[in-house]
């Protein structure tokens, strides 16, 4: 699994990628490579060191749901109380089970 941080301009998505990829903009959004297409994880509402916590825990390769929905909670846990902060970073978290889900499948497959 490869992590690409993408620079400002036109800057392509790379062309050859493997499941679970991730790729991040220079706004901060997060993509995934996943069954022939790229999922969008969120990142750009997140706040920096949410982002950092999500691209650290995922250098090691995309969690089984399982594990995903036991770790996932120290996102929220880093934000604190800010209402939107919340709201994104739920956002993050739930897009990031669906394609834990669907990686999850892929391996099976």
């Amino acid at each position: 699994m490869k992590i690409t941080r993408l620079p400002r301009g036109n800057a392509q998505f790379p062309s050859e990628k493997d499941p679970g990829d991730v790729v991040m903009l220079s706004n901060g959004e997060l993509f995934c490579w996943c069954k022939g297409a790229w999922y969008m994880l969120g990142g750009r509402f997140l706040r920096p060191e949410v982002r950092d916590w999500v691209l650290e825990y995922l250098k090691n390769g995309w969690p089984t749901p399982t594990e995903a929905n036991f770790d996932l909670g120290q996102m929220i846990a880093i934000v604190g109380d800010s209402k939107e902060d919340v709201k994104w970073t739920q956002m993050a978290i739930d897009n990031m089970l669906k394609i834990s889900d669907i990686m999850e499948t892929e391996r099976i497959s």
